[in-house]
């Protein structure tokens, strides 16, 4: 049996290592999906993406974060 997830006391989380030096660390790849709006406006009109959150317009490879 491996770990797959170590939670240090520090509350430092690592993925796939037993030694997380950051809130999050992973050694491998990660695949993550973040929400696509056609134009910023359909962003800033979504109520349910968060200040703070990343997210794209379709087609582009720029990934922006809400105000």
């Amino acid at each position: 049996f491996t770990d797959k997830i170590t939670v240090a006391n520090r509350a430092l989380i690592g993925t796939s290592t037993d030694n997380g030096a950051d809130a999050l660390q992973v050694a491998g790849t990660v695949n993550v999906t973040i929400n696509s709006y056609a134009d910023d406006a359909a962003a800033d009109a979504d109520t349910n993406l968060k200040s703070n959150t990343l997210y794209k317009i379709t087609g582009s490879r720029v990934v922006y974060q809400k105000p």
